[in-house]
């Protein structure tokens, strides 16, 4: 609790009782009326505030002096009392208008997680801002703010609103992480890197009036025996059941890339049993794997595989394109529900693989890995990046062309973003070519915020644009399913819902926002058959191969 907002009119040090008094214009209090303390030790401290709405006392280490303002260093809550905590998933406003060609937005674990291992004695809300809005008359004792590096700007404008208010503010999340002198300016604590356990440690501490500043972990942290996610708290229409990480972090180096920065202990791994229990717990059939790279351990990745096939759920992952390399592994996917994996193809061009330390994608195998894929009813989202060094106009095209004949059915398209803290940004900044440390730009698809080398920042904008606009164009979508009914039966809606939210977001319609509802109302008006009438043929199969096929009313 803060007292910026409160002038100090008069104090008592007299003890009766181990008791304090406070004259102080609080609005929690009557003014020129005394606070009292009851029966609180020890007596050497002295009473700042008093709030009877909070039901709680602050108190300070020094004496107040008149017409000053003081910090409260420990706070104090009567008995019973149940502490309110306001966890937020910050997204700004720039930010959620650049993702408006995403049909698909999927929830943040962050908050969920965190609110697990909150005490069963406070009040947890959590507003997730690509779903609602904060409601400002709300009056919390604490606040959490995770956000990523295109809302930075924003998290700190709400961390300025609370704490002008009185409110602790803790700053979390990649950002934090990548910075932290910057955003300890803007917080009460902030927490550099992974939270668990750190965070127990300081709810209990700021119950107490006894917390740190800064919180971060001076080791590896273990992934064992955590508490499952507070499934109420997400919030988002993503036509998914379920959201759950099984492992974090990434044995790979990629230069351009924040986790190996935000996780520099590597791969981490949950127990398997833990992980699949959480899976199993979902009531519904879609299930999200929100890891950085859920394949990097291909031996616990079938273990896990194998755990979670009797749940008969649906899923979807991240992974590289080595897993493709592995027959069992993919076998052991299809079996266990995988419906489509995005692979980090980054590029077409080896050289800017070689550039930015991704020496193990193989352009020159992607084909026959994506076929193999393909081969176990597992359909294949393509992560393209534009604008490395070795890239010159004409990987636009080069990409648009392999992405169609190779039937891909999704892709995500990125402009390169040299994230602070990563060797990409580090190399750029150094050369001179870092363009603005405005971080709203920093979103990787309506900005360039560093200098190519051999092309203009007007012909990558351009680019990138182009890419969007042929890859969801209907006749790529056509040629695109056509070649590879992989999964048909989801991934032909899903592309025209894509094409629906990309003339969107070209028109720039604010007038009206676009919900995954409405967009799918648009969809069914270019399908030859009702998409609320399809159901999931049952896996086959295939007595001759022994593989797991899907879709079979498209064969």
């Amino acid at each position: 609790m803060r007292l910026e907002q409160h002038r100090v009119i008069g104090f008592s040090q007299s003890v009766q009782g181990q008791n304090n008094f406070l004259f102080a214009d609080d609005p929690g209090a009557s003014v020129g009326r005394a606070a009292i303390l009851p029966g609180r030790k020890p007596f050497a401290k002295h009473l700042l505030e008093y709030s009877k709405e909070k039901c709680s006392y602050a108190y300070s280490d020094e004496s107040p002096q008149l017409g000053r303002l003081n910090r409260a260093t420990t706070t104090w809550r009567v008995p019973g009392a149940m502490p309110k905590l306001l966890l937020i998933t910050a997204s700004s406003v720039e930010i959620r208008r650049a993702r408006r060609s995403r049909f698909l937005n999927f929830q943040q674990i962050t908050m969920p997680y965190l609110a697990a291992r909150v005490p069963s004695d406070w009040q947890v809300t959590h507003v997730d801002e690509e779903a609602e809005s904060i409601n400002w008359t709300d009056k919390p004792d604490l606040v959490g703010i995770t956000f990523h590096t295109p809302s930075a700007f924003h998290a700190y404008s709400l961390a300025s609103e609370f704490r002008s208010r009185g409110v602790c503010v803790v700053l979390g999340g990649p950002h934090v992480t990548l910075l932290p002198e910057e955003a300890a300016k803007h917080a009460d604590v902030i927490f550099v890197g992974e939270a668990e356990g750190l965070w127990e440690e300081f709810l209990n501490g700021f119950a107490a009036g006894n917390y740190r500043r800064l919180y971060r972990h001076g080791g590896p942290l273990l992934l064992a025996s955590g508490p499952m996610a507070r499934k109420t708290l997400y919030h988002r229409n993503d036509f998914t059941s379920g959201v759950l990480f099984a492992t974090r972090g990434c044995p790979n180096q990629c230069a351009f890339c924040s986790i190996p920065v935000m996780y520099r202990d590597g791969l981490r791994k949950r127990p398997v049993a833990e992980v699949a229990a959480e899976y199993g717990s979902f009531p519904g059939k879609r299930i999200i794997f929100w890891d950085d790279n859920i394949t990097a351990d291909k031996q616990y990745a079938k273990d896990l595989f194998r755990a979670i096939t009797p749940c008969r759920k649906w899923w979807s992952g991240q992974a590289t394109i080595q897993a493709a390399r592995d027959e069992e592994l993919l076998e052991a996917a299809a079996r266990s529900g995988c419906k489509q994996l995005f692979l980090g193809l980054e590029s077409v061009s080896q050289s800017s693989m070689e550039e930015v330390r991704k020496r193990f994608n193989r352009v020159e195998e992607y084909a026959h890995m994506i076929n193999r894929i393909h081969a176990h009813g597992i359909a294949v989202q393509a992560g393209i990046v534009f604008g490395f060094d070795h890239d010159t106009p004409a990987i636009f095209k080069d990409s648009l062309d392999f992405l169609e004949e190779t039937g891909v059915q999704n892709a995500t398209f990125n402009i390169l973003t040299p994230y602070p803290g990563t060797p990409l940004f580090q190399k750029l900044d150094a050369q001179g070519r870092i363009l603005t440390r405005d971080w709203r730009k920093y979103n990787g698809r309506t900005d360039v915020v560093f200098q190519p080398r051999r092309m203009s920042v007007d012909e990558l904008l351009a680019g990138f644009q182009y890419a969007n606009r042929r890859f969801y164009s209907l006749s790529s979508v056509l040629k695109r399913l056509s070649d590879s009914p992989v999964q048909l039966w989801w991934t032909l809606p899903l592309n025209l819902a894509y094409v629906v939210s990309w003339i969107r977001a070209q028109r720039g319609a604010q007038a009206r926002v676009a919900t995954p509802e409405s967009t799918l109302r648009q969809v069914e008006t270019l399908l030859p058959y009702d998409v609320r009438t399809l159901s999931e043929p049952l896996p086959r199969e295939d007595p001759a191969t022994g593989h797991i096929r899907f879709g079979e009313r498209f064969g």
